[in-house]
């Protein structure tokens, strides 16, 4: 028996413009795709900065601030100690301190911060410097001990700075944090 109709099917000129469609539209997707990659590898390197200068920050606020004989303790916050009257506090920069890639600190044997020729270096990803300086506009009427001749500073503040890949001789990535510590 046969049958008399017609038989439907796309059209070449239908095909075309779907698969136009269709690639027009995958392009997009891949551009956003590589957007929210960027964006998510930025968010973690910030979830773990911060949490790096959460430990930075915390180790100096639970410092002492320092007498006017200072110890190696107040490595950073020596330019807080008491200045001449009128004179401005200097800035001090402490020395590096690194992190692996999970932002934990890298310690030695001893429990000291490593320095760049430590075995442990080669772990290191994260570098920071922190940066103090006593704020002027916070010094008081005496020193630490009564003398008029010096001022005591009240408020540090601090910038740390992180930057990785640490062991790049110039690091394409880094974040900076802004911090004040109280004499308390």
């Amino acid at each position: 028996m046969i049958r008399s109709g017609k038989i439907s099917a796309f059209s070449l000129v239908e095909i075309a413009i779907a698969i136009g469609i269709c690639s027009i539209s995958l392009t997009a997707v891949m551009g956003l795709l590589s957007v929210s990659l960027g964006s998510s590898r930025e968010s973690a390197d910030d979830t773990i900065v911060a949490t790096m200068a959460d430990d930075v920050i915390n180790d100096l606020r639970s410092m002492d601030f320092p007498s006017p004989a200072l110890t190696a303790a107040n490595r950073l916050l020596d330019g807080s100690g008491d200045v001449a009257a009128g004179g401005v506090p200097s800035a001090v920069t402490a020395a590096p301190i690194f992190f692996d890639a999970a932002g934990i600190r890298l310690k030695d044997g001893n429990g000291d911060d490593i320095t760049r020729g430590d075995p442990q270096f080669a772990n290191a990803v994260y570098q920071c410097v922190e940066i103090a300086q006593g704020d002027p506009d916070t010094l008081s009427a005496t020193g630490s001990d009564g003398s008029t001749a010096r001022q005591a500073v009240n408020l540090v503040r601090v910038k740390v700075t992180f930057t990785w890949p640490a062991s790049a001789a110039n690091p394409p990535n880094s974040r900076v944090i802004y911090a004040s510590i109280a004499r308390h």
